[in-house]
């Protein structure tokens, strides 16, 4: 018969708390290689107390798009030319709406809420 030991209990209980935060890590750090590549952002699915998600930007490419419109790391997007985004899809599709490649980006930062126009290469 098997016996359990602290030592063994502790090491189960530690790998399995490994194991879901890294499943939780890995399904809510999005590399979407068209945006990431495109704006020059890595995005992580939040959400609030109210169960809405959010996007918030987990790094920020030095010399993209995102870096040289003022973007930062832990800025959280509200909104792309005034449509709320809340997930990947809906921040690819707005983005693919604009035909000269460039648009307003409305994000919160701290406490504020600011406003930047980006520009990016290709779509």
């Amino acid at each position: 018969m098997f016996q359990y030991t602290k030592k063994l209990i502790l090491i189960a209980f530690f790998i399995g708390v490994f194991a879901y935060f890294a499943g939780f890590f890995y399904r809510n750090f999005i590399p979407d290689n068209s945006i990431s590549y495109n704006l020059g952002v890595g995005l992580q699915i939040g959400q609030n107390d109210f169960g809405k998600n959010f996007l918030i930007i987990k790094d920020v490419v030095k010399n993209s798009p995102a870096c040289k419109a003022g973007l930062q790391k832990g800025d959280i997007i509200n909104s792309v030319n005034g449509h709320s985004v809340d997930n990947i899809e809906a921040l690819k599709k707005e983005i693919s709406l604009q035909e000269d490649n460039k648009f307003e980006l409305n994000i919160f930062r701290g406490r504020q809420t600011k406003v930047f126009w980006v520009k990016i290469s290709n779509k």
